[in-house]
Order: C-alpha cells, then sequence, then structure tokens
C-alpha cells in the first residue's frame, strides 16, 4: 500500500534538499588559509573613502556609524587615528530589525553560514590639512 504524503510535508523535504544542494555546491572559503586572518583584511583597500575638515566631527560620525549598526568597539585610538569593532555575527533573514545587510546576496549569504563582520577606520590627515578617514 502506497501512502500519500501531506503537501507541506512534500514542501518542507523539497526545500530541504534544494537548500542541502546549494550548500554543498558552494565553493569552500576555507581555501585560502591567509583569508581567515586579520592582516589579510586590514590590507584590502577601503570601500569607501570620507573627507572632512574637521578630526572631531568626523570622529564621531564614525563612532555613531559604529553604534548605529550594533558594533561594540575594540579599540579607540583617538590620536593615532584608529577606531575597531569586535566581530559581529551578521543577522540571518528574519532578523528584520537589524538592518546592516542591503542586499539579497549579502542576507543569503548570512543565513547559509555563520558570517561575522568587523568595521576597521583609520583615519589619517591629508596634504591640504583636511582629514580622510
Amino acid at each position: 500500500m502506497i501512502t500519500r504524503l501531506p503537501t507541506p510535508v512534500l514542501f518542507a523535504a523539497s526545500l530541504a534538499l534544494a537548500l542541502a544542494a546549494g550548500c554543498s555546491a558552494r565553493p569552500d572559503s576555507r581555501s585560502d588559509p591567509a583569508s581567515a586572518t586579520l592582516a589579510y583584511w586590514s590590507d584590502r583597500p577601503a570601500i569607501t573613502r570620507v573627507v572632512a575638515t574637521d578630526y572631531d566631527e568626523l570622529w564621531s560620525a564614525a563612532d555613531e556609524a559604529r553604534r548605529r549598526f550594533g558594533f561594540d568597539a575594540a579599540m579607540t585610538d583617538y590620536r593615532g587615528g584608529l577606531l575597531t569593532t569586535q566581530p559581529s555575527i551578521s543577522p540571518q533573514f528574519f532578523e528584520i530589525w537589524r538592518d546592516e545587510l542591503r542586499t539579497f546576496p549579502d542576507v543569503a549569504e548570512s543565513s547559509l553560514a555563520t558570517v561575522r563582520r568587523r568595521i576597521r577606520f583609520e583615519f589619517a590627515r591629508t596634504r591640504d590639512g583636511r582629514f580622510t578617514v
């Protein structure tokens, strides 16, 4: 005797198989051991740059951005021009109150694997006397 499975059970089973197939097809992120070090990511070029004439305002804006996205400060060197954060685990798709992920691929990646993010602000003085972060 053949029994029919209810439609929700079939849907759940097919979704689980699809997700498992998608996860196994992803490339291994541990292929480059250097990418597991902080120095590897710190040496990469900045994704954005902000220039201002007032160092205090620039520092305050960076610190506010850190707090706004829920990152805890790891190191604050005001005189040396460095502000770093503790690693934070990226939100899952159902954590709608956390809005640090902007694109669907970022949300999908964070939901399929644990992704830790950290922020590093480096402040410097430019030749014309302004400040950049």
